[in-house]
């Protein structure tokens, strides 16, 4: 993962070590492999000029260049009647072996499609660091209603959990309560930066890895969750599909996600929120425009990702009973959740 500066010099003391795959042993719900340990990423403030500039970089540039103010794509889109772009749209998929990724192109943030991994890891990355602040513009109140989402969709105390995607531990925090001492939770995501947020504010096992490629062994936990990720997966049919093998008989999967409201007044009241007034308050607190832009992003993709009831297809298809959406919060927040069969 090319796009991320590490020290050339050895581990400083104290350094923290972060859990890289197959890391954890079998019987942790981990796959045997080598110990390979994952070094802290260089912050920030040390990173420039280590390398040619990213394509975040390269964005950011473009949009002060041509005086968009590093807005949203939203300010220079055209297409229906919502200003929604429907020109690289995710298409439905109709073959089974076709990776369905959960948004179309955005070009502009990147190129072409096979970019976008490499894009988003750069940009959260950059990031990671402001996770959080962004976190307390909304008074912190996600902790509390990730906590209580997780309870009234079935999590227990004793269960095993992986959160899949763990960004800065905000659904882990809440697993690691209810689940309790008797209760295991696992970690894991494709990022350095993220994972290093996470073993700041959790004790548990993390390893780096990817939704699509879960490395742990079948049948391993009893609740799988995501918080507010799923649009950054490179295919739901693989994702999902793993969420499901990695379930025991029985578990469930709960995933946390953006909302956007379908009717007119609804859909622009989410454009300005999201759309302006968050990426502006994430500015201001941040002092950050990489910050700003994943605020940007994070509308962008909410508003192209493909209809939800496509996603609760492709729940049912790789297996998953009582698959359905909720709109928890319109304009948002809504929630997927499933369970594999008992047999």
């Amino acid at each position: 993962m090319g796009s991320v500066c590490l020290r050339a010099r050895g581990r400083p003391e104290g350094a923290t070590l972060l859990y890289a795959w197959g890391s954890h042993p079998a019987e942790d719900g981990g796959t045997a492999g080598p110990d390979r340990a994952l070094e802290e990423p260089i912050p920030p403030s040390d990173r420039d000029g280590c390398a040619a500039p990213t394509r975040v970089e390269r964005v950011l540039r473009t949009r002060r260049a041509s005086g968009l103010s590093l807005t949203s794509k939203g300010d220079v889109m055209t297409g229906d009647s919502n200003g929604r772009d429907q020109s690289d749209a995710a298409q439905p998929s109709t073959d089974a072996e076709t990776p369905l990724p959960p948004h179309g192109t955005l070009s502009s943030y990147y190129d072409a499609d096979p970019e976008r991994s490499a894009y988003v890891y750069d940009l959260f990355n950059r990031t990671a660091h402001h996770y959080d602040t962004i976190e307390r513009i909304f008074g912190n109140g996600g902790l509390l209603y990730r906590r209580y989402s997780l309870r009234i969709n079935g999590l227990r105390p004793g269960m095993k959990v992986l959160d899949v995607a763990i960004g800065t531990a905000n659904v882990a925090m809440g697993a690691v309560k209810e689940v309790g001492p008797t209760g295991r939770v696992f970690g894991v995501d494709p990022n350095r930066g993220m994972l290093g947020q996470a073993r700041q504010k959790v004790d548990i096992p993390l390893t780096q890895g990817v939704a699509q490629e879960l490395p742990f062994a079948s049948n391993t936990f009893d609740f799988v969750t995501m918080g507010i990720a799923l649009r950054h997966v490179s295919d739901l049919k693989a994702a999902f599909s793993e969420y499901h093998r990695v379930l025991k008989p029985g578990g469930r999967v709960w995933i946390l996600e953006g909302h956007v409201a379908k009717s007119r007044i609804g859909y622009a009241l989410t454009r300005f929120f999201w759309g302006k007034l968050i990426p502006w308050l994430t500015l201001v607190f941040t002092r950050d425009r990489h910050a700003k832009l994943l605020m940007d992003y994070y509308l962008d993709t909410v508003d192209q990702c493909v209809a939800p009831e496509e996603i609760v297809e492709v729940m049912r298809n790789v297996g998953f009973e009582h698959a359905r959406m909720r709109v928890t919060m319109p304009g948002a927040f809504c929630e997927y959740k499933g369970s594999k069969s008992e047999a």
